[in-house]
């Protein structure tokens, strides 16, 4: 029960440390990783012009500043800008017509954790000749298909009229100045028939680009017990971080149930998630600040793959290891009272070697919450600061999985000991366990083929 109130109080904790970036969360609705576009289409008698707007979060602006600071904003602009034109498609019926930069503008802004983030406005138009009016436009973004991030389309007449719109005149974000609350979009395209006649659109106000709050950056130059409380929030933060969805605590019950699982077991589950959580983190900030890594996001779908593959054999080897003891017969009962605590030699190596595996399986996809800090302190020139701040985050998550993982896992024992299907289903979790395991890494491992950057 001790155990259980240290995760209580580490997840009320954490709790308040979430509360604290709801926020800066805001900023980018869909997290650090994502890369966001808006596309304003513009359509007047002689041309279509679209402003084309790409909004980095911070963990892929660390990359991109470094082109930055070697190319120079205007020359980072007219290559982005050229690159993004390229991609952009734009069709008068049915026909490609190719769109030229006509400007471009670079935007630096403080973002989260001490990083900056990069804004990139580009502004584009149809080569002479195109006479929208009559004519059946379609236009798609297909610049960064793979990466994840909102993506908005608008169009508006300027003395033509717009017929049968899939999209609408004004953004929802103020062409991603602002995100509005709410589930975030993704339309990358649009379609309409332009007709003649129609006022003219009003002038295009200028985008005011959000000033980011920083809800680390209190915390990341402070010291003394300033900084103590942000090693303890960091902790409580891998707590919450371990409680929200899709984080392996269930995995965790299962397979403790299903080895008849020990306190120590649960503890070496943790510690080997811990190590491999806190070493992928350091591997990508590595990556990502020397511009190794310029996509970022890409990785997770693959480090996703694995993990789902990992759980999925590691459940199999399970159920091999209780069929061979089934097979033993009353050996089964001897092997299994010695091998989950006390046991010696092979079975007992083969045991640890499991849970390292499986924790190694529960840490495999870095947090990019812990990415995001780590780079923030390295930024902030608090490099070594950043490493105790991660390593505090995968403690954090492995007390608090571990402890619910053994909880349940004693739940599951004092189950065998019932009456009724639920006595039958605590005497079998042996065996069932390992095939609900399999099954889930089969599930996320297909779940990640999709997202896949081939």
């Amino acid at each position: 029960m001790r155990i259980a109130a240290a995760c209580g109080a580490i997840c009320v904790a954490a709790l308040g440390f979430l509360l604290l970036l709801a926020g800066s969360a805001a900023a980018h609705p869909l997290g650090e990783l994502s890369v966001n576009h808006a596309s304003a289409l513009r359509v007047s008698p002689d041309a279509v012009r679209v402003l084309f707007v790409v909004d980095l979060a911070e963990v892929p602006s660390v990359p991109a500043l470094s082109t930055l600071d070697s190319e120079g904003r205007a020359g980072y602009g007219a290559s982005r800008c050229g690159s993004y034109a390229e991609r952009l498609d734009l069709r008068v019926d049915g026909a490609r017509a190719p769109l030229e930069v006509t400007g471009s503008t670079v935007f630096v802004l403080p973002g989260n954790a001490g990083l900056r983030t990069v804004r990139l406005e580009c502004r584009l138009s149809t080569r002479g000749g195109v006479a929208p009016a009559g004519h059946r436009l379609d236009y798609t973004d297909r610049a960064d298909p793979d990466r994840v991030g909102w993506r908005e389309v608008t169009a508006i007449g300027d003395r033509t009229r717009l017929a049968g719109s899939t999209v609408p005149e004004r953004s929802p974000s103020n062409t991603l100045a602002r995100y509005p609350a709410g589930d975030p979009t993704r339309v990358t395209s649009a379609s309409f028939d332009v007709r003649e006649g129609g006022g003219p659109a009003p002038a295009a106000a200028a985008t005011d680009p959000p000033r980011g709050g920083d809800a680390f950056a209190g915390m990341l130059g402070g010291s003394g017990l300033p900084a103590v409380l942000g090693v303890l929030l960091a902790a409580a933060l891998g707590a919450g971080h371990a409680l929200t969805p899709g984080h392996g605590k269930t995995l965790m019950a299962l397979y403790l149930s299903g080895t008849r699982g020990s306190l120590r077991d649960a503890v070496v589950v943790g510690a080997s998630v811990t190590a491999t959580h806190t070493l992928g983190v350091f591997v990508l900030a590595v990556l990502v600040s020397a511009s190794a890594l310029t996509a970022p996001d890409s990785v997770y779908p693959w480090l996703g793959l694995v993990h789902g593959a990992l759980i999925a054999m590691i459940g199999a080897a399970l159920l091999v290891v209780r069929a061979r003891r089934r097979n033993h017969g009353h050996g089964h009962g001897h092997s299994h009272g010695h091998g989950h605590g006390h046991g010696h030699g092979p079975e007992r190596h083969g045991r640890v070697t499991g849970l390292v595996g499986f924790g190694i399986a529960g840490g495999l996809v870095p947090s990019p919450s812990a990415l995001l800090v780590l780079l923030g302190a390295q930024a902030t020139g608090r490099a070594a600061y950043g490493v105790v701040f991660v390593i505090a985050y995968g403690i954090g998550m492995a007390v608090c999985l571990s402890s619910v993982g053994w909880l349940l896992a004693r739940g599951g024992r004092r189950l065998a000991g019932a009456g009724g299907r639920l006595g039958w289903v605590g005497r079998n979790l042996p065996v069932l366990a390992p095939s609900v395991i399999v099954c889930t890494g089969v599930f996320l491992a297909v779940r990640s083929i999709p997202q896949l950057a081939v």
